[in-house]
C-alpha cells in the first residue's frame, strides 16, 4: 500500500538512527591516545621493569610528592609497554597500604583515564597514564607503600601475576601521609641544623636531668 511507505520510511529511518547514537558517543572514548615519545620516556624519574604475566611491562614512574595529608589527592605517573597483544581487558590498581595491610586510600582504572583499555594495545606500544589517587580522610598518618598490579575486567578476582614469581602485585615505592595539621614545634633553644638536606634539628629542650630534641 503506498500510503503506508511515508509512515513505515519515517519509523525505518529513526531506528537506524537509534542504533547508531550510542556508537557516536561511545567509539569515540575509545580513540587511539598519543603514545609515550622517547622525550616522555628520557624524563622517567624512576625506571623499572616489572613484567606481569609476559604480557605488559612497568617501565617506570613518577610521584608528584613524597608526602601527602589525609583529604588529599596523590598523583602517580605509570608507564607501561605492551609486549604481546592481549585478548581481553585489564583494570590497574594503584594502592596505598601500610602495616597490618591497612589502606590509606588507592585507584583502580582504565589506562588513559578509561579510553585505553589494554585490549587495543598493540606489541611495543609505550604509554604515560596518570593515576590520581584520593587519600582517605580518615588515613592514619605513617608510611605507605605503593603497589601496582591489574586483574581482568571479567573477573575482578584475579590479578595478573609478576612474570618470574608468585606475586600479584609490585611495591614500586612508598609515599608518607603527614598529619592533617602539622606540628608547631617551639623549643627552648632555637637551632634550625640542616643536615644534608635529609633532616633538620630545629632545636632543644635541657632540663637538667633531661634533653628534648625537635
Amino acid at each position: 500500500n503506498p500510503s503506508l511507505l511515508v509512515p513505515l520510511s519515517l519509523a525505518m529511518g529513526s531506528l537506524v538512527i537509534a542504533l547508531a547514537v550510542p556508537f557516536a558517543y561511545t567509539l569515540p572514548a575509545y580513540a587511539h591516545p598519543a603514545l609515550a615519545s622517547e622525550a616522555d620516556l628520557a624524563r622517567i624519574t624512576h625506571p623499572t621493569q616489572i613484567t606481569f604475566a609476559d604480557q605488559i611491562q612497568l617501565i617506570g614512574y613518577d610521584l608528584d610528592a613524597r608526602s601527602v595529608r589525609p583529604g588529599e589527592t596523590a598523583h602517580v605517573t605509570l608507564y607501561w609497554r605492551a609486549l604481546a597483544s592481549m585478548s581481553e581487558s585489564y583494570r590497574v590498581f594503584v594502592h596505598l597500604i601500610g602495616q597490618g595491610d591497612t589502606s590509606a586510600g588507592g585507584a583502580d582504572v582504565i589506562p588513559a583515564h578509561g579510553a585505553f583499555p589494554t585490549v587495543y594495545w598493540e606489541p611495543g606500544d609505550t604509554l604515560r597514564d596518570v593515576v590520581s589517587i584520593p587519600v582517605a580522610a580518615n588515613a592514619r598518618p605513617g608510611k605507605y607503600a605503593i603497589e601496582v598490579g591489574l586483574y581482568s575486567l571479567e573477573r575482578p578476582g584475579e590479578r595478573l601475576t609478576v612474570s618470574g614469581t608468585d606475586d600479584d602485585r609490585a611495591i614500586v615505592d612508598a609515599l608518607k601521609v603527614s598529619p592533617r595539621e602539622p606540628a608547631i614545634y617551639t623549643p627552648q633553644k632555637r637551632l634550625d641544623a640542616n643536615f644534608a638536606d635529609q633532616a633538620k634539628l630545629l632545636g632543644y629542650d635541657w632540663t637538667g636531668s633531661s634533653l628534648v630534641l625537635y
